[in-house]
């Protein structure tokens, strides 16, 4: 018999509003070990709302870590999850860009994105929204890559970004 797959805002007994519910469903199932990826590492919550450095959770490694983006998609959304990451981007970008600009203005909540330590080299942006054609899904990720990319080629202090992995996981991906 097959189980019924509803969306995420139908969900039983939400707790909180639905973006928390959200980004908390995320992080728990990143630490339940349901991606083999992520194995042997450990996933850092951040439940913090508003500005967050386009930074929901973080996978660390032993030399690297991974940035883990949620977003909440409704239900009675007339448009598709890219709308939410060109928001981040827009975001995101701009402030990279001012702060790779002025070294000595950067706000704790950017610094991950700076770190050569344990730099950055995986970006996985997670949406409760579904992608209707693999191809939307593999399009958004592409973006994703050139944002990457360029930010890298524009910025020195970002050029660690250049070869980040992206993955776009939609609802059908938990």
């Amino acid at each position: 018999m097959a189980i019924p797959i509803g969306r995420f805002d139908d969900r039983r007994s939400p707790h909180g509003d639905d973006g928390e519910d959200f980004q908390e469903f995320v992080w728990e199932t990143l630490h339940s070990g349901h991606f083999d990826s992520l194995a042997g590492r450990y996933v850092r919550p951040h439940f913090a709302r508003g500005k967050d450095g386009a930074i929901d959770h973080v996978v660390e490694g032993d030399r690297d870590r991974i940035v883990i983006e949620c977003k909440f998609f409704g239900k009675n959304r007339s448009d598709e999850p890219r709308a939410d990451w060109k928001a981040v981007a827009e975001t995101l970008g701009t402030n990279l860009r001012q702060i790779a600009a002025e070294p000595s203005k950067l706000p704790s909540i950017y610094s991950p994105w700076f770190q050569r330590d344990a730099p950055v080299t995986g970006y996985w942006f997670c949406t409760s929204g579904q992608f209707h054609h693999e191809g939307d899904q593999n399009a958004l990720r592409q973006e994703i890559i050139q944002f990457f990319a360029t930010l890298a080629q524009d910025r020195p202090r970002l050029d660690h970004l250049t070869s980040i992995n992206v993955r776009v996981l939609g609802w059908d991906d938990f």
